[in-house]
């Protein structure tokens, strides 16, 4: 993007975080906010055997980040990289009919970009059944959520990005057409599975590509002698390795098996969430495993301060890619990344309205290529607001 671009994108979140914080009064009150979010909400007749609720959905992301490295720029290549944008934009309807049948449909926009270009793709776009009070059934395009990050929205996110280990082995399109069922065995145990194609197409699309089959595994154990909250989850994902599916179509990574092991908690104002991931790989992507663990503390019910360490090994030269913005800059894979975060957060209005920042140290090495090794240190702050 263009400075003048970078300098206008920069100048709507300052007006946009001076605007929230003059409209929060205090610690507790979220009236005003309250009334500029219920206008999302167009219809509500819950005595109707029809159409029962109608409601705008959607978010607004906006980024700006610096990044500079000592080692990782390949010949002709740039050691440093800036820009501020519209991170996501995504806008549609969320719906209930039937008491037990509700409808999502949302398009993900890029307005960093000209206007005949706007429409990127559909992201959720699904039929959702309440069979009961412990199953339902989801089809159609969702999300596929596994690992510590990838299992998170990024709305609920405690960084402006998901940690690297979840970007070497989660799907990161995220949204892909299938059917899944979720719900609770009980108070403690609950579970999700699903069957998905991995075509990566703008809409719903099953043709061609392989398909894999989604596990989830969560137990709750509630309050401890040592937290107020704890839960462990495990999952399990499998990728048919079909050699006549079409891989240009296929938006899922080479991994024919990951497996995941993340935990959360909370005591007082302190909580830890921590992941031990695997990845194996297959048709030239290396086998690869991972651990995060990354602590937070609450200074206030509006003020957080969040950690994070990230480390990954493959078994094979360059197995790992670099994160986001790293990426601009140290084009090459590695085979060891390590990464340390440290960032703030306020929220305004809980999730649907945070602003965030952080800084963070990577390294990453290859033992065969030295394309493929990266040092350096980057900067990120965001606005991110739902409804």
């Amino acid at each position: 993007m263009t400075n003048a671009a970078n300098k206008f994108l920069l100048t709507s979140l300052s007006s946009a975080l001076l605007f929230a914080s003059y409209s929060a009064h205090s610690e507790e009150d979220t009236s005003g906010y309250d009334k500029v979010w219920s206008v999302a909400n167009l219809y509500e007749n819950k005595e109707s055997s029809g159409l029962q609720k109608l409601a705008l959905s959607g978010r607004l992301h906006i980024d700006a980040a610096h990044f500079e490295a000592d080692e990782g720029n390949a010949p002709g290549e740039t050691d440093e990289f800036e820009d501020a944008n519209f991170r996501r934009l995504r806008f549609g309807f969320k719906g209930q009919f039937a008491d037990d049948f509700s409808f999502n449909v949302e398009a993900d926009l890029d307005i960093n970009n000209d206007a005949d270009d706007t429409y990127k793709r559909l992201t959720d776009a699904y039929i959702s059944w309440n069979v009961n009070d412990n199953v339902t059934i989801k089809a159609l395009k969702q999300s596929v959520g596994f690992t510590l990050d990838g299992a998170t929205s990024s709305k609920k996110l405690y960084t402006l990005q998901r940690n690297n280990l979840t970007n070497n082995l989660w799907f990161t399109d995220e949204y892909f057409t299938g059917i899944s069922v979720s719900g609770k065995v009980n108070s403690q145990w609950s579970y999700k599975a699903g069957v998905f194609s991995s075509n990566d197409d703008q809409e719903i699309a099953v043709d061609d590509a392989n398909t894999f089959v989604l596990t989830h595994l969560k137990y709750n154990f509630g309050e401890t002698s040592f937290a107020d909250k704890l839960s462990v989850s495990l999952d399990y994902v499998h990728k048919d390795t079909d050699d006549g599916a079409d891989n240009s179509k296929d938006g899922a990574p080479n991994h024919e098996n990951v497996v995941s092991l993340n935990s959360t908690m909370k005591k007082g104002k302190f909580g830890l969430s921590a992941e031990y991931a695997f990845g194996q790989g297959y048709n030239g992507q290396s086998d690869l495993w991972g651990i995060v663990i990354m602590p937070h503390f609450d200074f206030t019910t509006k003020f957080q301060g969040v950690l994070r360490y990230t480390y990954m090994e493959s078994d094979d030269s360059n197995g790992i890619k670099l994160g986001r913005y790293e990426k601009e800059i140290g084009s090459g894979k590695g085979d060891e990344y390590k990464e340390m975060y440290g960032g703030l957060n306020y929220y305004f209005y809980g999730q649907k309205l945070k602003v965030q920042a952080g800084v963070q140290y990577t390294e990453m090495d290859d033992s065969v290529d030295a394309t493929g090794r990266y040092e350096g240190w980057g900067f990120t702050t965001g606005l991110k607001m739902y409804w």
